[in-house]
């Protein structure tokens, strides 16, 4: 073989080499991968509503829907309707209310001690639902940017499922998983596409704060396939993903 053939080879393998590095996960670390994805920002999203001094959250308003908390209710409402949401006496609270892309809908996921339940509300008719099945959650709503359907964790309080669920229909339209894990914290794409959900492991051999690893699994919506992106360390868990809320 002359030295033209050899120098053509390596640069064969020096651009599959380049290809390799800038399409595959195995050589990108997990901050890195979050970095260069493009998730959906909903801008009409509230995470983690705060309480104030009476342990109510205070009033809050998404656009044009203001929520606010009595003595035995959850308030959603604008200049024309109310509905109202009733708690339990652990009053665990609100984690997010959200709006879909074209506002038609909220979901609001509300603890109560027996679970979490998530609540979607048509705000053309001001009619109301909860999520409904045998499931102790109903957490983490995440709207897609382009449609009326969400993605949802449903199953027990210790492990769930990612479903994708149907806010025009009602139903849930395709389990996304085909097991139960400790999922949380979905992060969807900004093309609606995939989604990037944590998971994480128990190691019941050690002690907290180490015995759980945290990885970054990737769902694509339509080809029922899962990819895991990586481990992250719970500092880094904490840093950068859980960041992505606030």
């Amino acid at each position: 073989m002359n030295k033209k053939n050899i120098v053509i080879i390596l640069l064969i393998i020096l651009i599959g080499i380049i290809f390799l590095y800038q399409n595959s996960y195995v050589f990108k670390s997990v901050d890195t991968i979050i970095d260069n994805t493009d998730y959906y920002i909903n801008p009409y999203t509230i995470f983690k509503l705060q309480k104030n001094e009476t342990g109510r959250i205070d009033t809050q308003k998404i656009d044009t829907i203001l929520i606010s908390e009595t003595e035995n209710f959850y308030v959603v409402e604008d200049d024309k309707h109310q509905i109202e949401l009733k708690k339990d006496n652990h009053n665990i609270g609100i984690f997010s209310a959200q709006l879909s892309y074209d506002k038609k809908f909220m979901a609001i996921d509300i603890g109560y001690h027996t679970g979490i339940d998530t609540v979607i509300i048509n705000l053309e008719t001001w009619d109301y639902w909860f999520i409904k099945g045998n499931f102790e959650v109903v957490s983490n709503p995440r709207w897609s940017p382009k449609d009326n359907k969400l993605i949802v964790l449903i199953g027990s309080i210790m492990k769930v499922t990612p479903v994708l669920y149907n806010a025009e229909t009602k139903e849930i339209e395709k389990y996304l998983f085909n097991e139960n894990r400790e999922f949380t914290g979905i992060k969807v794409a900004g093309d609606g596409s995939f989604f990037d959900v944590l998971e994480c492991r128990l190691d019941s051999g050690k002690k907290y704060p180490e015995n759980y690893s945290f990885f970054i699994q990737r769902l694509y919506i339509n080809k029922n396939k899962m990819l895991e992106i990586g481990e992250m360390t719970r500092e880094e868990m904490e840093r950068i993903w859980l960041n992505l809320e606030k």
